[in-house]
């Protein structure tokens, strides 16, 4: 209105279509918001108009009006297309971020963890058991192992068969769980039919009393044994040692201590307990339930 003459005023069109692309590029508005916008400021702007009997070029006011909203429109169109790209960009990205967490803490369990019994392997154990073993010495306390070991076990898989094998070993790593009342307290599978059991902060007569409550606990299960000398059911025996780590001790030592006190259980006539006493010799005496 201010550009009478058609050449100022088709060119003052083009710089106000400019100007208003960049506001509403810098206004990022999405695209409801700019239709309205544009169609509201075409509006406002015909009514000012026809209000004041300004003067105008009507041919060059509707190509503003459909340069500028088209502009406009576009605009917002780009921009709501692009923050909707972005959105589903980031929920992709989280939700594979979150998929490979998933699958991180699976394959973390998997690799501590033994899928018969669900109980820890026999990796996870060495490792965990070094890191008590160095806060045991560390804080000038007791360490325990009990080793356990299920009696007659091959003779039972070839009477009963690997399947049910599979079960009853299964039904022991339970027990084991069940009789682990600490959050310090591990159990694991050794190897085969045997396991072990860590129990830190925990002097000998502790350990003997846990050991008990293992035979009782697999007692409980009542897992027939057809081929089993001792008697009708599944039994176990074990290896008891506790230290307090000092000196020249390494955990290899503890470990073989265990270890030979099941052996000795199983010269003993099985389904026993056999205690590695202060001295790190075996006692003689059996400890079995009464």
């Amino acid at each position: 209105s201010a550009f009478p003459d058609s050449f100022f005023n088709q060119h003052s069109s083009y710089v106000v279509i400019l100007i208003i692309a960049i506001i509403y590029g810098i206004g990022g508005l999405r695209l409801a918001p700019a239709m309205i916008a544009c169609i509201s400021s075409a509006a406002l702007s015909f009514l000012v108009i026809r209000h004041y009997e300004l003067w105008y070029n009507w041919g060059h006011f509707s190509q503003y009006v459909v340069l500028a909203n088209a502009v406009g429109i576009l605009l917002g169109y780009l921009l709501e297309h692009r923050d909707r790209t972005m959105f589903l960009q980031a929920e992709l990205l989280g939700l594979e971020k979150r998929k490979m967490d998933q699958l991180s803490q699976e394959f973390n369990r998997l690799s501590r963890e033994d899928a018969l019994t669900g109980l820890a392997n026999r990796r996870h154990f060495n490792e965990v058991f070094q890191q008590e073993w160095d806060r045991a010495r560390r804080d000038q306390r007791p360490v325990a192992l009990i080793f356990v070991d299920v009696d007659h076990f091959k003779p039972f898989n070839d009477s009963h068969g690997h399947v049910e094998g599979d079960k009853a070993l299964a039904m022991v790593g339970v027990a084991l769980k069940t009789v682990l009342r600490r959050s310090g307290d591990m159990a694991a599978r050794y190897g085969g039919e045997e396991f072990v059991l860590l129990l830190p902060g925990t002097g000998l007569e502790g350990a003997r009393e846990v050991a008990l409550q293992v035979t009782r606990a697999i007692q409980s299960l009542r897992i027939h044994h057809r081929a089993s000398s001792v008697g009708d059911y599944v039994t176990v025996s074990m290896g008891v040692a506790s230290v307090q780590p000092e000196g020249e001790l390494r955990s290899a030592q503890l470990l073989a201590q265990a270890d030979e006190a099941v052996y000795a259980a199983k010269e003993a006539g099985r389904n026993c307990i056999m205690l590695v006493q202060a001295d790190g010799t075996i006692d003689p005496t059996p400890v079995r339930l009464a």
